[in-house]
C-alpha cells in the first residue's frame, strides 16, 4: 500500500497531463477497491488521500490538473458508492475559501465548486447531508464566473432535495388516488427549507432595488444589487435548460417572471454584461404546466399591471403566445376569452405602434386555433364595424389614417384574422368583404393605410396559385376594389 501511495506522489507533476493521469488513476483504484481493504489499510489510504488532495488541489491546480481531477469527480461517484470514502467526499465539501467573496482567486475558487457539482450531480440522493451549502453560497462575489458557478452548483442542490419522499407505501397509494388533475404526484417537490431559502433570496433582491436607482450602467455592474441579480439570473437560465424546469413553476408567477420583467428595464446594464432575460422570459411560456398552476398564470400574463414599458409589453405578449402554444389543450373557455381580451386590448395601446402590431401578430395564432365559427364572426364583425367606409369622407380617411388608434388596431385586427387562414380551401366566405373593407384604408397614406396595404399584398403573395378560384368568392365591387391598390404611378 505504502509503495502505491508513494508513486502516486512521485509522479504527479501538474506540468505534465501523462503523469497527472497516472497518479488520479491510483486515486480511482484506492477508493474502488474499499470494499477489499481491511480496516487498517482504510485508516492509511484515508489519511493519504487527505494529504495528496490537499496538495494537488488547494496548491497545483491549473488548468490541465482541473479538466483530469474533474472527470474523476463525475465518474467515480457513478462507480462506487462514496461513502465507502468519506474522506475523499469531505475534501470538497469543506473546501477552504470556496465561496469567499474577498479573494481574487476566482478561477480556482471556480474549480472547485464544479468539481463539488459534479460529484455531487452524480451522487444524487445518495449524498450525505449537504444542507449546510446553502447557508455558505455567496450570491453576492464580485467575480462572474464564480457566481456562475455558485449558480449551478445551487440548481444541482435543489435538484437533489427536491426527490419526492413518501413514509410508507399506504401514504403513497391515498396520495396517487386524492391526486385532482390525474396526472400522479409530481416527480420533484421542493422541500420547506429549500422553498423558504429560494424565495429569501428574491426577496433580498427586493429590498435592495432602491440602492441602483440612478446610478450608470458602468456603476450600476459594480453593486451587490446586481451581482445577486445576475446570480439568480444565471440560476433560473440553469434550472429552465435542464430537466428540473418543473421545479420552477410554483415560484413563476410570485417571483420569477416578475424578476425577469423587472430586469428588462435596465437594458444598457444587460446589454453590458451580457444577459439576456427577454429571450429566457420568452422562453418559461414553453414550460411543462400542471392544470392547478394555469389559472395563476393567466390572472398574470393578463394582468395590465405588470408592465409599462413597450419592450415589457411585447414580452408579455410574446410569452402569451408560447404558453398558448404550449398549454392550449389544457385552457378553459374563460381562459382563452380572457387572454384573447388582453390580446384584444392591445391592439389598441395608445402608447407603442410595435405593440399593436405585436398584438395582431399574436391575434393571428389565437384565431388560427379557434373551433367556434360564430365566435370568430363576432369578432370580425367587431373591427368591421369600426372601419365603415361610409362613415368618412375621402380627406377624413387621410387624417384619421395617421392619428385614430381605435381605427389602426381595427385594421390590424381585421388583417391578423385573415392572415390566420393563409392556404384554407375553399375561399371563407367572409374574407372578399372584409378585404374589400380593408381597401378603402389601404389608399389613405398613413400607419392605417400602411397596415391595410401590408395585409392585402400578403393575401395576394400567399393565393396567387389558387386565385383563378378564389376571385369566384369575389362580386364585381369587391374585385374593383382590390384593383390599383398596391398600384404606383411609373412617375411617382
Amino acid at each position: 500500500m505504502s509503495e502505491l501511495f508513494e508513486l502516486c506522489e512521485s509522479y504527479y507533476n501538474k506540468d505534465d497531463k501523462a503523469s497527472m493521469i497516472m497518479s488520479v488513476e491510483i486515486v480511482a483504484g484506492l477508493v474502488c477497491g474499499s470494499k477489499f481493504m481491511s480496516a487498517v489499510d482504510l485508516e492509511k489510504r484515508d489519511v493519504f488521500i487527505e494529504k495528496f488532495l490537499a496538495k494537488c488541489l488547494d496548491y497545483e491546480l491549473n488548468h490541465d490538473a482541473f479538466e483530469i481531477w474533474s472527470t474523476l469527480a463525475w465518474w467515480l461517484p457513478a462507480v462506487v458508492d462514496l461513502r465507502r470514502s468519506k474522506t475523499f467526499f469531505n475534501h470538497f465539501i469543506n473546501a477552504d475559501n470556496m465561496f469567499d467573496p474577498e479573494s481574487d482567486a476566482a478561477t480556482h475558487q471556480t474549480s472547485k465548486i464544479y468539481m463539488l457539482r459534479s460529484i455531487l450531480m452524480s451522487m444524487e440522493f445518495r449524498a450525505p447531508d449537504v444542507s449546510r451549502l446553502f447557508d455558505e453560497l455567496v450570491f453576492d462575489h464580485p467575480y462572474d464566473q464564480v457566481r456562475q458557478a455558485v449558480a449551478k452548483l445551487l440548481t444541482t442542490l435543489v435538484q437533489n432535495q427536491s426527490n419526492p419522499s413518501i413514509s410508507d407505501p399506504k401514504t403513497l397509494l391515498e396520495a396517487e388516488l386524492n391526486d385532482s388533475d390525474g396526472l400522479g404526484l409530481p416527480l420533484k417537490r421542493v422541500p420547506e427549507s429549500v422553498d423558504t431559502y429560494i424565495k429569501k433570496q428574491f426577496e433580498i433582491i427586493i429590498r435592495m432595488a432602491e440602492s441602483v436607482i440612478g446610478l450608470s450602467p458602468q456603476e450600476f455592474i459594480k453593486t451587490d444589487y446586481f451581482y445577486r441579480t445576475s446570480t439568480i439570473f444565471y440560476w433560473i437560465k440553469e434550472m429552465a435548460r435542464g430537466p428540473n424546469k418543473v421545479i420552477l413553476v410554483p415560484y413563476l408567477v410570485d417571483y420569477v417572471l416578475p424578476f425577469l420583467i423587472g430586469l428588462v428595464k435596465h437594458k444598457d446594464v444587460c446589454a453590458l454584461a451580457g444577459l439576456d432575460p427577454i429571450r429566457l422570459y420568452a422562453g418559461l411560456g414553453y414550460m411543462p404546466i400542471r392544470k392547478n398552476h394555469v389559472a395563476r398564470i393567466v390572472e398574470y400574463v393578463c394582468s395590465s399591471d405588470v408592465v409599462l414599458s413597450s419592450n415589457q409589453t411585447k414580452l408579455q405578449l410574446a410569452f402569451i403566445q408560447h404558453f398558448l402554444s404550449a398549454e392550449l389543450l389544457q385552457l378553459t373557455e374563460e381562459e382563452k376569452n380572457k387572454i384573447l381580451e388582453f390580446v384584444v386590448s392591445n391592439l389598441y395601446n395608445e402608447q407603442f405602434v410595435e405593440v399593436r402590431v405585436r398584438a395582431a401578430a399574436i391575434l393571428s395564432d389565437i384565431v388560427h386555433n379557434w373551433k367556434e365559427d360564430q365566435a370568430l364572426l363576432d369578432l370580425i364583425d367587431r373591427f368591421a364595424k369600426g372601419l365603415d367606409a361610409n362613415k368618412y369622407t375621402s380627406k377624413e380617411k387621410q387624417k384619421l389614417s395617421k392619428t385614430d388608434i381605435k381605427i389602426h388596431g381595427n385594421v390590424l385586427g381585421l388583417g391578423a384574422i385573415i392572415s390566420a387562414f393563409p392556404y384554407v380551401f375553399p375561399l371563407p366566405p367572409w374574407i372578399p368583404k372584409q378585404l374589400s373593407n380593408l381597401s378603402s384604408w389601404a389608399r389613405t397614406s398613413g400607419m392605417t393605410g400602411q397596415a391595410a396595404k401590408n395585409t392585402i399584398s400578403e393575401f395576394k403573395k400567399v393565393r396567387a396559385d389558387t386565385w383563378k378560384f378564389d376571385r369566384v368568392s369575389f362580386n364585381t365591387e369587391e374585385l374593383e376594389d382590390l384593383e390599383g391598390v398596391l398600384w404606383r404611378s411609373y412617375y411617382a
